[in-house]
């Protein structure tokens, strides 16, 4: 089992070397930029999220520059409470810019996690707050899209209330507060929080759970880092055990659903194509353990589960997990909805269909 876990920990990448991933204080840097393609997706990712649709659309720059003013209010009451260590420069345009990109990440988080609490009970339904109408009203009045979801996640981690929330709260939040600093200031520059979702913490589980990736494309560096974790959160340094998650498989099916989707650019897809043939060769056991893990990730269709296990059939991949059929099976199975939504089927827009498979207990 370690063995395999040490090819969720990294991305080896043909004909360009071995993409470490780390933790925000420990992330190796590579001598060179990150490939350019894997660049796309990370920034893809970060942009659009199958679950909260396309921050392109949704934060545009108003709304960023107001999501950017209240995370430097929370920020800087945060700093005198002693919960934030970084030195806050002297104006929030500065933040991306006199800061490194992972203090910046750690701010962003801890706003995130004073800002909302964990739970594993089932949510209530959403309550939106009287503002949060008023602005949907005016909106509407105008001719202006409803506030997404995703920046209505956003708010609410602003807030001091201690909203309760799930993981995907966590890191939807985490990543769009992230994206409108960088919409509103212009800084940090090559850098990316993208939502991804996968297996942990607890290999033998079979949670799916979202979490925060911080790709730097000019030091060549990934780290994984987890808001929601009570642990990490309370001592603000958001380090996760490594060895808990799948996060090279997470990536790859979280980048396949945000890449295929209708509405994204074509090259987006032809830069999926790229990344799975630079990463995953089934002829390796490297190669077959990672296509165990994208079949078994909630994200992945039926369709592609199918073919990856008739592809791992080919390559005799029970000699390492004698019952991975059956479990394939019980995957495909227990996803009937979410398959639906890949066909299709189901409009992306239905509450149930977004939030019913990721919010399950202890994700």
């Amino acid at each position: 089992m370690q063995l395999r876990l040490e090819y969720e920990s990294e991305l080896a990448w043909r004909r360009w070397g071995t993409i470490r991933i780390g933790t925000l204080d420990d992330a190796p840097r590579s001598d060179a930029p990150l490939p350019s393609t894997f660049v796309m997706l990370a920034a893809g990712l970060e942009e659009f999220d199958w679950l909260h649709a396309d921050l392109a659309l949704d934060c545009d720059v108003a709304t960023a520059r107001r999501l950017t003013d209240a995370l430097w209010d929370r920020a800087n009451v945060l700093a005198v409470e002693g919960r934030i260590s970084e030195t806050l420069p002297r104006n929030v345009w500065e933040l991306g810019r006199v800061l490194e990109p992972r203090a910046v990440a750690k701010i962003v988080a801890t706003v995130v996690a004073a800002g909302l609490e964990y739970t594993d009970d089932s949510l209530p339904n959403e309550a939106v707050s009287v503002v949060s109408l008023t602005r949907t009203v005016v909106r509407a009045i105008r001719g202006a899209r409803r506030v997404p979801r995703s920046i209505r996640i956003a708010e609410q981690a602003l807030t001091p209330r201690r909203e309760l929330a799930r993981c995907v709260q966590f890191a939807t939040a985490t990543r769009v507060l992230f994206y409108a600093l960088k919409r509103a200031t212009g800084a940090p520059t090559n850098v990316f929080i993208p939502a991804i979702y996968g297996r942990g913490p607890g290999i033998d589980s079979d949670v799916q759970h979202a979490r925060n990736w911080l790709v730097d494309a000019t030091a060549g560096s990934i780290a994984t880092f987890d808001v929601s974790a009570i642990a990490s959160g309370r001592s603000n340094d958001f380090q996760v055990d490594l060895a808990s998650y799948f996060s090279a498989s997470a990536f790859l099916g979280s980048a396949y659903v945000a890449a295929t989707a209708p509405e994204r650019p074509a090259r987006e897809r032809d830069s999926l194509r790229e990344l799975l043939r630079a990463t995953v060769e089934p002829r390796t056991e490297r190669g077959q353990v990672l296509l165990f893990h994208l079949a078994d990730n909630v994200l992945t269709p039926a369709n592609v589960r199918a073919w990856i296990i008739r592809t791992l059939e080919k390559h005799s991949f029970d000699r390492l997990v004698p019952d991975f059929k059956p479990r394939l099976a019980r995957r495909d199975e227990s996803l009937g909805l979410l398959d639906s939504v890949a066909r299709g089927d189901v409009s992306l827009g239905s509450s149930a269909v977004r939030w019913a498979r990721l919010e399950t207990p202890g994700s």
